[in-house]
C-alpha cells in the first residue's frame, strides 16, 4: 500500500538522495529521477504515490533561506509542451506557503490568470520582472503585498538545479469575460469546449478549482467541475473534510486558485479545505498561493 514514506533530497543535479522510513535508499542523480519519471517506473522503484520531495528555498521578501522545504508528491500525469508534443511528467506543489498575502493575483479587480501578476511573478527570474500588460495594470503597494523594488522573481528563489529541469506547460483557465472592457490590450478568451478559457504555458503555475477537487454545490456562477484539469492524486487521497491551508510559523491561511469566480471581474476562487471554497477579492491578505510546477 501506499504510504507518505519517501523523500527525495536534491541538492543539485549530481547529488540526489532517495530515503525510505529515514533511512537511505539510494544515492542518485536528479536526472536518474526524472529519468524514472519519464520512464514511469518511478512508482513503482519507490513503492509510493504520496511521497515528497526536500528542497532549499530562499524567501523573496526576507532573503532567508529556508532548508528542506517539503513539496507534495501530486501527481503522474500526461501533460502538454509548447511544441504540442506530450509526455508522462510529474506535477509538485509545495507543501506550504512561506508567505501571507505576499504575492498580488491582480491590480484593479482583474481576475484572468492570463494577466494577473502572480503568474508573473511565478515565472521571473530577477528583479524588475513586472511589465504592464493593460492600461489599468498598475503594480502599487496594498496591505501584505510589496512592489517591484528588488524583490526577486519566484524563480531567482529555486536551486539552479531544479530550475534547469522546468518547461513551460499547457494551463487551461476558465474566464471571465467583461463584454464592456474596451482595452484593446487585453485578448479575448478562447471559445473551447463551450467555454470561455485562456491557454497559458507556464513553468510555475497554482491549481485550478477542479484540479484541487473542491466541490461548490449547484453554484451557477462557480467554473465547471473538470474543464480546468483532472484532480491532481494529492487531493484525491484526502478526506472530504481535509483541511488543505497551507501555513508557515503557525500563520494560517486560505490557497488561492487560479480560477475565476465568474459572477465579476473582482473575485477568484479561495479554497480552506475540499468542502470549503469561496470567492474572494483578488487583494486578499488573508490568502497565499502554492505554487506548483512540472518535472518532466
Amino acid at each position: 500500500s501506499c504510504t507518505k514514506n519517501i523523500r527525495i533530497i536534491a541538492k543539485n543535479k549530481a547529488d540526489c538522495t532517495i530515503l525510505k522510513n529515514g533511512s537511505v535508499f539510494e544515492n542518485t542523480t536528479f536526472d536518474d529521477v526524472v529519468t524514472s519519471i519519464q520512464n514511469e517506473t518511478a512508482q513503482s522503484k519507490y513503492d509510493c504515490h504520496n511521497t515528497q520531495m526536500l528542497i532549499d528555498f530562499v524567501h523573496p521578501k526576507t532573503g532567508a533561506v529556508i532548508e528542506n522545504l517539503p513539496l507534495n508528491f501530486c501527481s503522474f500525469r500526461t501533460i502538454t509542451l509548447a511544441d504540442g508534443s506530450t509526455k508522462k511528467a510529474l506535477i509538485l506543489q509545495f507543501a506550504r506557503t512561506l508567505w501571507k498575502g505576499f504575492a498580488p493575483f491582480g491590480t484593479n479587480g482583474f481576475n484572468r490568470w492570463k494577466y494577473s501578476q502572480l503568474r508573473k511573478w511565478l515565472n521571473a527570474s530577477g528583479a524588475n520582472w513586472f511589465s504592464s500588460s493593460y492600461t489599468a495594470d498598475i503594480l502599487s503597494p496594498h496591505e501584505g503585498s510589496y512592489t517591484d523594488d528588488g524583490v526577486k522573481g519566484f524563480l531567482s528563489c529555486l536551486p539552479p538545479a531544479l530550475v534547469e529541469l522546468l518547461v513551460p506547460v499547457k494551463i487551461v483557465t476558465q474566464a471571465f469575460f467583461d463584454d464592456y472592457n474596451e482595452d484593446t490590450a487585453i485578448d479575448d478568451p478562447d471559445y473551447i469546449d463551450g467555454f470561455d478559457a485562456d491557454i497559458t504555458y507556464d513553468k510555475v503555475f497554482i491549481p485550478s478549482f477542479s484540479e484541487m477537487t473542491v466541490t461548490a454545490g449547484s453554484d451557477e456562477f462557480f467554473p465547471d467541475t473538470v474543464f480546468e484539469g483532472a484532480t491532481w492524486d494529492y487531493y484525491s487521497a484526502l478526506s472530504s473534510e481535509a483541511d488543505i491551508n497551507r501555513d508557515i510559523n503557525g500563520e494560517a491561511c486560505s490557497v488561492v486558485t487560479r480560477s475565476a469566480y465568474l459572477d465579476g471581474t473582482a473575485k477568484i476562487i479561495y479554497a480552506d479545505s475540499l468542502t470549503h471554497v469561496a470567492p474572494g477579492d483578488v487583494y486578499s491578505a488573508n490568502s497565499a498561493p502554492a505554487p506548483a510546477f512540472v518535472l518532466c
